[in-house]
């Protein structure tokens, strides 16, 4: 039986869901164009994780009129995204204890005050303005 794959996004489909999520809809060509040039993709390399992304549900793509190319759009936005990284770790590493993710941050001697005070009036108002 295959391995599943994982539904959370990998550091290099993150890299190419920001440009299509920057752009709106993107060819595989495009999104190539605009990733760091340092990181030395090569369009195949592109072309298959953008393929794997579609697999997952992220994106969707349509043929073009009068176009060769396939143009990909994002299926979960990046708010929904984040969201489901966020329960993978929850997860993974705090047994789905938002609260011992939350303090975790709070006890971090890197994170600075001003962050700490934002976190902590974001508690002291409740949860009454959840979207």
């Amino acid at each position: 039986m295959p391995r599943k794959k994982p539904s959370y996004l990998t550091e290099g489909e993150l890299r190419i869901m920001k440009v299509v999520w920057e752009k709106e809809q993107a060819t595989v060509a495009e999104v190539v164009a605009s990733l760091p040039r340092n990181l030395n993709l090569a369009y195949k390399t592109v072309l298959t994780t953008m393929r794997i992304l579609e697999r997952k549900g992220y994106l969707r793509h349509v043929k073009a009129k009068d176009a060769r190319a396939f143009v990909y759009s994002p299926v979960v936005g990046k708010v929904a995204a984040t969201r489901d990284a966020v329960h993978h770790l929850l997860r993974r590493f705090f047994g789905d204890s938002a609260e011992a993710l939350a303090l975790n941050f709070l006890k971090d001697d890197a994170l600075p005050d001003p962050e700490i005070r934002k976190i902590r009036d974001l508690l002291e108002k409740g949860n009454g303005d959840r979207t």
